[in-house]
């Protein structure tokens, strides 16, 4: 298992504490887990803006997010560096690569 040069999850992280403890929530519908094995949620959105979302791109953003795909690029990089970019990439189905284009590095 290849794991981010940074990742903070409870698997990797080497240093004396863990600022941002991973969700263990157990499995349940469109949950998935990422490389490092925490769990990822697809947020929740109301069927307009899920059916907005699709027509604009052309993908399904749950079914992308379950699939480790992303909504913006065509090769994805889904090993996350952090709890938030986890969080984001349930948001918004943007891989890691496209979210540091969009926000930046942290």
């Amino acid at each position: 298992m290849n794991h981010p040069l940074n990742c903070d999850c409870e698997k990797c992280y080497q240093g004396p504490h863990l600022p941002v403890k991973p969700d263990l929530t157990p499995p349940g519908p469109h949950l998935v887990q990422d490389e490092c094995g925490n769990w990822i949620q697809p947020s929740k959105k109301t069927p307009v803006i899920e059916t907005f979302i699709e027509r604009l791109t052309n993908k399904n953003r749950i079914d992308t997010i379950t699939n480790h795909e992303c909504m913006t690029c065509e090769t994805p990089n889904v090993n996350f560096r952090n709890e938030l970019s986890r969080k984001e990439y349930g948001i918004s189905g943007m891989c890691q690569d496209c979210q540091d284009k969009v926000f930046g590095i942290d």
